[in-house]
């Protein structure tokens, strides 16, 4: 719950002029017009409405969000015209959910559920600390969880350890390759920022840049990195440790596995912005690297915190249409065959917000299974099913169920190399044989189960087993009529 300071100790927040500026409504970045869409300047001593808490219980770490708001001894404070987000000790540890105590209380925010943004031009104005033991960070998920981290993506655009080093600023977007020997096959595209200077004790500005030709990113207005994907592929020994440098592009790729085979298949993401073509959400946490009671001795827990004098979002015209327009994106793992035992790969599908998701395709695989269902999870979870009426609210990419079929092969202009189409029906199911479309001064002359058309078909039969249809036509018999 968000907490709102009274309203004369609020009005005495912002009394340094360098951390109680507004927000420019448009600004020009690479040439191009952007215009605000979010911020917040932490100007009023109250979060902004777009932030959540995060509430996630003690999860394999050894430091707790408790998330207490006050401009005092707060984890969150807002005051002076900027938020602060405070470690401090605690009196008695907490115990984590790998029955470890945690020793530090910390704070978290995120804009899930609330904010989210496909491209943009992102801008903070921060302050670091060189207390040891902490792990700032400003990072991106994706809303649309579908085959799970890291292959949805991860976009750690300010993630620095400056107790470690205060020089240097880790920028990362993590994905997913089959060659990483890294758990999960993880894999990192790395944009450091190595400064001459130390980037703490003194406000700083990042910004970000994302969009259709990929990541920029500045530090007081100089840029120190880029991700293109445009960029040749790592070398197979950067690729094989899963950390790759910003003069290639990422990889995002990952195995299928057949499982009645075991035959593996490598298959490469959709598109070249993959899996950074959809929304994500904001994070802004303060983590610490305090695994003992032992380690809170060498902690400077005057300087134990992170200052943000604000956090901006623009977007160009064209990027803040994009954000009601969303994909639907197949994936078959290229599984999906044609009735030649082609592959088959289904082209995305442009959905506003709020439409529904249409007609489904019903396919075949190398094994005769249909996809009578799809999902949008990876993992097949039954709430993640969706159908013809659903509603779209973001971009999905969806994962077909495949099951037992029976199937109609038609060959609509007869003979055996004629064109070509595959109905799939449930073992048991009656099929109902209608008339194909019309073809100019030809006259269609029914169904037949063999290209000679010795054996006509059935116009309804109980389908047991696959069969092939051919159709027959017959040139049209022109009928003229004189009027006496």
């Amino acid at each position: 719950m968000n907490i709102a300071l009274p309203a004369a100790e609020a009005a005495d927040l912002c009394i340094a002029a360098d951390t109680c500026t507004e927000a420019p409504r448009k600004i020009v970045e690479a040439g191009d017009e952007y215009y605000l869409v979010w911020s917040d300047e932490f100007n009023n001593g109250v979060l902004d409405e777009g932030w959540n808490l995060s509430q996630r219980p003690v999860e394999n770490k050894n430091f707790f969000y408790r998330n207490k708001i006050d401009p005092v001894d707060g984890d969150i404070r807002l005051k002076d015209g900027f938020l602060s987000i405070v470690a401090s000790p605690r009196e008695t540890p907490i115990i984590n959910n790998k029955n470890k105590p945690a020793y530090i209380n910390t704070g978290g925010l995120s804009t899930l559920g609330k904010k989210d943004w496909k491209y943009g031009y992102f801008e903070a104005r921060i302050r670091y600390h060189s207390s040891s033991k902490l792990w700032p960070a400003l990072w991106f998920m994706p809303t649309e969880q579908s085959r799970g981290w890291p292959a949805d993506g991860e976009i750690d655009w300010l993630e620095t350890l400056p107790g470690k080093n205060n020089r240097k600023q880790g920028t990362l977007t993590h994905t997913t390759d089959y060659l990483s020997r890294r758990a999960a096959n993880n894999t990192a595209a790395l944009a450091d920022l190595i400064s001459d200077k130390p980037i703490t004790g003194d406000w700083h500005t990042w910004s970000m840049n994302w969009s259709e030709s990929g990541f920029s990113f500045k530090y007081d207005g100089q840029e120190y990195g880029s991700l293109r994907p445009t960029n040749p592929m790592p070398p197979a020994d950067q690729r094989k440790r899963g950390l790759t440098k910003s003069e290639y592009r990422w990889p995002s790729n990952f195995i299928y596995v057949d499982k009645k085979t075991g035959e593996k298949t490598v298959v490469e993401d959709f598109s070249p912005m993959a899996p950074f073509d959809r929304k994500f959400f904001l994070i802004l946490n303060l983590a610490t690297l305090v695994t003992s009671r032992s380690h809170l001795s060498a902690m400077d827990f005057d300087k134990s915190k992170v200052d943000i004098d604000y956090i901006r979002v623009y977007q160009t015209p064209e990027q803040i249409k994009l954000q009601d327009t969303f994909y639907l994106r197949f994936d078959t793992a290229k599984q999906a065959v044609g009735p030649d035992g082609e592959i088959v790969v289904v082209e995305d599908q442009l959905k506003k917000l709020g439409e529904s998701i249409g007609d489904l395709p019903v396919l075949r695989n190398k094994h005769n299974e249909a996809s009578f269902g799809w999902y949008r999870r990876a993992n097949l979870k039954p709430w993640s099913k969706i159908g013809n009426d659903t509603a779209v609210k973001d971009s999905y990419i969806l994962f077909p169920k495949w099951e037992e079929a029976v199937w109609v092969f038609k060959n609509y202009s007869g003979g055996p190399n004629s064109p070509k189409k595959q109905e799939a029906f449930k073992p048991g199911e009656t099929v109902r044989l209608g008339k194909p479309s019309p073809i100019e001064q030809l006259r269609f002359d029914g169904w037949f189960k063999d290209p000679e058309f010795r054996r006509p078909a059935e116009e309804e039969f109980v389908l047991d087993s696959d069969v092939t249809l051919y159709a027959k036509w017959v040139k049209a018999q022109r009928s003229v009529s004189f009027v006496a």
